[in-house]
């Protein structure tokens, strides 16, 4: 695994002592969508909350090394900001963002490797249209760009958020249109149902219409998530 990390852009703008959001645009571990970075960052910053991009490692680069790299980008955070931590992703960034909140204890050893340890979970997860598992239909492509071609059944199985969430898991804000032609609703709605079976909070939001990359999604009926959001980010003290 690298041990080098790509830039947490941490942004002047914003008002000191209201957390800190860590943007993970989404590209199906191949690339990283312009889209839903620096736009998504410039909406937060226009809000007021500090906010910064992890341009997170992709294919060829396997798990668990996007993973670490966010477990890392969130225990530096917590060495310079106050107040809560929350990943925001969209697309496969949602699913990485979701790993991270769902992190298990083993995923955070393998981060304390790179130096001493902390709470390295984030306090907070927002997810966009996020892809939220890899078995219950094909997605071999991005499988294979983060797990390597073949992978096995279990290893698949490993990578659902939903067999992720634990007593401990931080609350949830999730996304989705349900004319999502690359990635189905139904990875929200699985997803928030095991939120709710676990007990963990969870504010879910399906639009009627909308594609998919939808980014800060002006123009569109699912453009209310960034009010919806907000709100629920100042609820959480951000």
């Amino acid at each position: 695994m690298s041990q080098v990390l790509p830039p947490v852009e941490v942004r002047l703008q914003g008002t000191p002592g209201r957390g800190f959001v860590l943007v993970l645009p989404g590209g199906g571990y191949t690339s990283l969508s312009p889209a839903e970075a620096e736009p998504v960052c410039a909406w937060l910053t226009a809000a007021g909350i500090p906010n910064g991009l992890l341009r997170y490692s992709v294919d060829p680069a396997r798990h668990p090394e996007p993973l670490v790299q966010v477990l890392d980008a969130v225990h530096r955070l917590r060495e310079q900001v106050d107040g809560p931590i929350a990943v925001m992703g969209f697309s496969a960034g949602g699913h990485l963002a979701g790993l991270a909140a769902t992190a298990t204890a083993s995923e955070r050893q393998l981060r304390e490797s790179w130096g001493p340890g902390g709470v390295t979970r984030p306090d907070l997860a927002v997810l966009a249209y996020p892809v939220t598992a890899f078995h219950r239909r094909p997605m071999r492509s991005m499988a294979a760009s983060l797990l390597g071609s073949d992978p096995a059944p279990e290893d698949l199985a490993a990578m659902s958020l939903e067999s992720r969430v634990d007593a401990t898991t931080p609350p949830f804000f999730i996304w989705h249109t349900s004319t999502d032609p690359s990635v189905p609703a139904d990875d929200s709605v699985q997803l928030a149902q095991a939120l709710l079976a676990g007990s963990r909070p969870v504010a879910l939001h399906l639009f009627a219409s909308g594609g998919h990359a939808l980014g800060v999604a002006d123009g569109v009926e699912a453009s209310a998530w960034k009010s919806l959001c907000l709100r629920w980010l100042e609820h959480h003290g951000l």
